[in-house]
This record gives C-alpha cells, sequence and structure tokens, in this order.
C-alpha cells in the first residue's frame, strides 16, 4: 500500500512514522543561484524558479532533507537526493556529519554525478 501525504517536507507526516520509514527519496530544487545562466534556455524559460534553485549554494533544501529525514527514517534506512554535479563532495561531507554511512554518489545518463545514496546509521 502506498499513501500519498501533500505538505512542505516532511510537514504532512503523521508523528507516528517517525522512525519506521524505510527510504526518504526526493528531486528538490538544487541549483545554486551562480549556475543560473549555465542553465539550458528550455529549462530558465519553462521551469518554476522554486523548482529549481536550491539557494546560494544549491543545498537548501537537501541540507533541510537530509537534517530531517533523520528523525523519520528507521536506523539503516535509506536517503536518496538528486543533485547537482558539483555538489558531489559537499553532499558526501554533508551527510556523514549527520550519520549517513555508505554514501554512494550514482552517476546520470550523461555520465554527470547527479544521485547521492546513503543509509541512515541512527
Amino acid at each position: 500500500a502506498v499513501d500519498v501525504y501533500e505538505g512542505d517536507l516532511f510537514d504532512a507526516l503523521p508523528e507516528s512514522l517517525m522512525g519506521t520509514v524505510d527510504v526518504v527519496v526526493s528531486n528538490p530544487p538544487y541549483v545554486s543561484t551562480s549556475r543560473k545562466d549555465i542553465l539550458p534556455i528550455d529549462v530558465r524559460e519553462h521551469e518554476p524558479e522554486r523548482a529549481l534553485y536550491g539557494g546560494g549554494d544549491g543545498m537548501l533544501y537537501t541540507t533541510k532533507i537530509a537534517q530531517q529525514a533523520r528523525k523519520w527514517l528507521r536506523p539503516g534506512g535509506w536517503l536518496v537526493l538528486e543533485m547537482g554535479e558539483e555538489q558531489q563532495q559537499d553532499m558526501t561531507t554533508l551527510l556523514t556529519g549527520l550519520e549517513y554511512e555508505d554514501v554512494l554518489i550514482g552517476i546520470d545518463l550523461a555520465q554527470w554525478p547527479r544521485l547521492v545514496v546513503a543509509r541512515f546509521a541512527g
């Protein structure tokens, strides 16, 4: 069974799920404001800004999700986040500092580091 909740990050989830979630997956806004001009024009002109830009370094939402997911994931649960290719080291540092282990970087079809997967040690 799949239950769908709508809200800002984790706000809509019932408290009964705290510490029980197996996987948190997100494609948050992750483009840094300094990379705004290098996005393809079709992306810049057709995607809402709030779906693209994650603050100065692009990690505003990925950081919030990684921090908040810790109280929702069960020990051994997984966090999966899309990220910008320039954020590989910053994401690894962030996640290991937040007690995530087995941090893996996934490569997209264009051969860019685009995904981070990490297990919450809890």
